[in-house]
């Protein structure tokens, strides 16, 4: 029997999405953009598996927009990603990238209003979808590839 204070638990999520190809993600996505990771929040759903109640953690992140190779431009942009931290809830569901405050990125997004995220943008692909820029690399832990981000550029663009 527990008397304490808030139990943690743990979740651990194994949402494998296919490595698509930069140029599936540009023919997927309604926003593909350059930017900085500037803020985020967590919030937790539960859902029924099974006969079980568990708890799935979801993170919005804001990125305040660089450049945007697709869709339309704003100044920021809210996109979730699934996994992170709730109320003593961990839930580990991005298993290559993890993010951070101030991270620079390349994000590939699109809204699904029928889907887990509603009308919310969200990774296409999941971790396919997302690139780290660090000393002038674009790498993405999912698909184990890296660009210098002028050529990664370029390359989106010949794709739109």
């Amino acid at each position: 029997m527990y008397f304490g204070g808030a139990i943690p638990i743990s979740v651990n999520s194994e949402a494998w999405s296919p490595a698509y190809t930069n140029e599936e993600l540009m023919g997927y996505s309604e926003l593909v953009v350059f930017g900085t990771l500037e803020d985020s929040r967590s919030y937790v759903e539960w859902r029924l598996n099974g006969n079980l109640v568990v708890p799935s953690v979801y993170t919005v992140w804001t990125l305040e927009q660089g450049e945007s190779i697709k869709g339309a431009e704003f100044k920021t942009t809210e996109f979730v990603v699934d996994g992170g931290t709730h109320n003593n809830i961990v839930h580990d569901a991005m298993r290559y990238t993890e993010l951070s405050k101030g991270d620079e990125v390349v994000v590939f997004l699109t809204r699904d209003a029928d889907g887990v995220y509603g009308a919310n943008y969200h990774l296409t692909g999941i971790e396919s979808g997302i690139y780290k820029i660090s000393e002038g690399l674009a790498t993405n832990g999912y698909v184990k590839s890296s660009y210098e981000v002028g050529s990664l550029k370029e390359a989106l663009r010949s794709f739109n």
